[in-house]
């Protein structure tokens, strides 16, 4: 882990909603999904038949130009991630509770809690990158260990990538191959684990769900890999679409991908960057189809416009307060508290009234602290009203697995509480 000191604290408010815009250029009908919990709509469907041609106009708003670099084991910017996004396809997709869902993607898991594996299951043996050759489990496996190499110095390499068995003998040059991946067959691997936990199945981020051709890739260095054109120009995905051109900095424009596991888009697409300064300017003259990114410090100059259709998704990502009571203790490998930190110190609990022991004072100053902080009115300031008070730490980004303030109220504005608890 990489907590170096001891926190405890109460939840605040969840960060921002992510905000799109969706041009209407036509008067036309649409249906939409029933608002979610915040209020926002989460899609818009235009009734009739879909036709085939023309290019979908799209932003993303960015202060700086994209980095030009397309792989999805390497970007590190957002605007980067938009592109590698519309070329790449993830194994999983997810359902309203944030669960992969075995009935879409690419792919379906089975999680055997017992045994420790994670074993994925690409559903069909006939998919293909975009330059036509077959995608495999071999692929899979190769990002992997691409990730887990010792010259990889990306940041997808992480905690949850050395939970397989045998990654960081492998990352460590100790391994030719990480024992943990185990091939089943062309289109299946089963990931032995070292620990089970309900994040391999929630939110995405647990397990890696990424795939780079190993065709194109499996003879070259990180920094090969970095600096080659297929990272760049010439990129093998597995989305949609295809880059077809570059304005370096500005824009990609991209074309269908024939090979698409989903079927053949209908239409093309241009990707722009612009800058915050300008979307709202841009929006309002109808430049942009689709738009993502919007800016929450400039929502109340766009939310009324009447040539978009505003769209929002809560995002996984809480904000909370914390104390230090303690440090990390390196040598024994745990969190130790420690009565000299500033909300262990006696004599600053008996300067706020207190006069009991420190487990009770403690928790009895935190909770005070909890009624005394306007949650709310944070939310509305920092977040310009896109968000919601938190009050446990699984957030409405889960939808049905959210414990709502019905059960679980968590600390509202009350100064009065505040001062009672104090007495």
């Amino acid at each position: 882990m990489n907590n170096k000191k001891l926190y405890t604290g109460f939840l605040s408010v969840t960060a921002a909603l992510a905000l799109a815009a969706c041009g209407n250029k036509q008067q036309s009908s649409s249906s939409v999904q029933a608002p979610v919990e915040d209020g926002f709509k989460t899609e818009v469907v235009n009734e009739g038949t879909p036709i085939s041609g023309g290019t979908l106009n799209m932003a993303q708003v960015s202060n700086s130009p994209f980095k030009g670099l397309f792989n999805p084991i390497l970007f590190l910017d957002s605007g980067d991630g938009s592109v590698v996004n519309m070329a790449f396809s993830n194994l999983f997709d997810y359902d309203a509770n944030q669960k992969i869902d075995n009935n879409k993607g690419m792919a379906d898991y089975k999680l055997d809690i017992e045994n420790k594996t994670f074993t994925i299951h690409l559903k069909k043996g006939d998919y293909k990158w975009s330059d036509g050759e077959p995608l495999t489990i071999d692929d899979y496996i190769f990002t992997y260990e691409a990730i887990s190499r010792p010259d990889y110095e990306g940041v997808r390499f992480s905690e949850d990538i050395l939970n397989v068995e045998g990654v960081q003998e492998f990352h460590e040059g100790k391994a030719s191959s990480i024992s943990g991946l185990e091939k089943i067959d062309d289109q299946t691997v089963k990931l032995h684990l070292k620990e089970v936990y309900p994040a391999l199945e929630f939110g995405g981020e647990a397990i890696n769900t990424l795939m780079i051709p190993k065709h194109i890739y499996k003879d070259m260095t990180y920094q090969e890999m970095i600096t080659s054109d297929y990272s760049r120009t010439k990129v093998v995905g597995s989305g949609p679409f295809v880059i077809k051109n570059i304005v370096p900095g500005e824009s990609v424009s991209f074309e269908k991908n024939p090979y698409y596991y989903k079927g053949q888009p209908k239409i093309d697409v241009k990707l722009d960057v612009v800058s915050s300064e300008q979307i709202v300017s841009e929006l309002k003259a109808g430049h942009y189809d689709y738009v993502s990114g919007m800016p929450s410090d400039q929502y109340e100059t766009f939310k009324d416009l009447d040539n978009i259709s505003l769209l929002g998704l809560m995002t996984n990502s809480i904000s909370y307060t914390g104390f230090n009571v303690g440090h990390w203790d390196a040598a024994k490998g745990e969190h130790v508290v420690d009565p000299s930190k500033k909300m262990n110190d006696v004599a600053l609990r008996k300067a706020i009234g207190y006069a009991i022991d420190n487990d009770t004072v403690g928790n009895a100053l935190r909770k005070a602290i909890g009624y005394a902080i306007d949650n709310d009115t944070v939310g509305k300031d920092t977040y310009h009203g896109l968000s919601v008070r938190a009050n446990t730490l699984l957030s409405p980004f889960f939808k049905d697995l959210y414990v709502g303030k019905d059960v679980v109220p968590g600390f509202e504005y009350n100064p009065e509480k505040a001062k009672e608890i104090l007495k």
